[in-house]
């Protein structure tokens, strides 16, 4: 017989205290995603439990928190919780370090390995989100749009290297139509993430 667990228990509270910590270990959480769904989700990753399992407790959790402000989710969740204005690339939200490529290369660097990961970190905390990651490259090769694309896939596939769904991850590949102002070569020769909107599928 399944044990049900409510709010006023001992129990209940253990858990709350252990949610917090799982949501501080992938701090990244977009208050639109604070759903059961995701809570179970997270929980379940952490524990290796079915996230159905969690279910009943999630779906309170997930009320309590939606009552919450901002300000209110970052003292509980942690500083580096964010929220996503719109146009801001993930980049930004997640304060990643450039990820950007050697001379007509499509190699990830080791430097871009760490950046990546927190993507990937953002990414279990949010299940339901879905990303769009841009490709790009200098004035030298900007008629190569293969080769932006290119740039674009090799983070996809780290992604999928760590779990993550190749279907929650879109990539394009932008050639030179889109240079940083201002930017250097070595800064051009990047990807951009940016999270996809549940309705429209766009970023």
């Amino acid at each position: 017989m399944r044990s049900r667990v409510t709010l006023e228990s001992p129990r209940s509270w253990r858990l709350l205290l252990w949610v917090v910590f799982v949501s501080m270990a992938f701090p990244f959480v977009l208050r639109a995603q604070i759903t059961p769904e995701s809570i179970a989700a997270s929980i379940a990753y952490d524990s290796g439990q079915p996230a159905e399992n969690y279910r009943e407790y999630s779906v309170k959790l997930a009320t309590l928190l939606g009552t919450c402000s901002p300000a209110a989710l970052v003292r509980i969740l942690g500083e580096n919780s964010v929220e996503i204005p719109d146009g801001q690339t993930l980049n930004e939200a997640l304060n990643l370090q450039p990820i950007n490529f050697e001379y007509g290369s499509a190699t990830l660097s080791p430097g871009s390995y760490a950046e990546l990961g927190k993507v990937a970190n953002f990414l279990r905390a949010n299940p339901e989100a879905k990303i769009l990651i841009e490709g790009h490259v200098s004035e030298q090769y900007a008629g190569a749009q293969n080769l932006s694309e290119a740039r674009a896939t090799s983070a996809k596939l780290f992604l999928a290297q760590k779990g993550i769904d190749p279907s929650r991850v879109e990539t394009k590949g932008f050639g030179y139509s889109q240079p940083l102002e201002g930017g250097s070569p070595e800064q051009n020769r990047r990807i951009e993430i940016r999270v996809l909107d549940e309705g429209t599928g766009e970023a």
